[in-house]
């Protein structure tokens, strides 16, 4: 598995920066875009995996398989690549977490 987590930090950081919980940022700009603008070339990309407010690793996790669709990115193994991202400031944590397959 490789790991692409560059532009997930980044837009880890911009959205507490906006105090904002969003997939598409205010510019338009897509998991999938943010990937190609940092240089990871994808043959298919997945779900964006969100959770504000855990300190935890292992509690986000936990977070995420509560509920179907941060579950089914989780377990999808047609992803072979996955990046996080973390911003620890006063408006998160907010993690951030995609999967995707190189192309």
């Amino acid at each position: 598995m490789r790991d692409f987590s560059a532009p997930l930090q980044s837009h880890a950081d911009d959205m507490a920066t906006r105090n904002c919980y969003v997939h598409n940022s205010p510019q338009g700009a897509s998991p999938g875009n943010r990937m190609l603008g940092a240089g990871y070339h994808w043959s298919a990309w997945g779900g964006e995996n969100h959770l504000r407010g855990t300190l935890n690793p292992a509690a986000t996790i936990q977070g995420w398989m509560k509920t179907q669709g941060h579950r089914h990115n989780v377990l999808d193994c047609a992803w072979t690549d996955t990046g996080i991202g973390l911003n620890l400031s006063s408006t998160g944590p907010q993690w951030t977490e995609d999967f995707a397959t190189r192309g």
